[in-house]
């Protein structure tokens, strides 16, 4: 049902889960990271997961970059 309503935000990584992807941390192996929580990725749903994220290079995890926020 929430991935009907917030198509863009969250994404299904598991017949179990779901998660919005603005919270995630970090993307290593088959584990998303959300905070201390982890969340397992299965191979039915990484290739669309990962098809949502833009990677540079080899990089053994996904970090989030952080956005500062210009005050001028």
């Amino acid at each position: 049902m929430i991935l009907s309503l917030f198509p863009e935000d969250f994404i299904c990584v598991h017949r179990s889960y779901a998660v919005c992807l603005d919270l995630v941390d970090r993307l290593v192996g088959n584990t998303i990271y959300i905070g201390k929580q982890d969340f397992p990725v299965s191979p039915a749903y990484r290739e669309d997961l990962h098809s949502r994220f833009r990677f540079l290079g080899k990089v053994k995890g996904l970090h989030k970059s952080k956005l500062v926020k210009n005050n001028k």
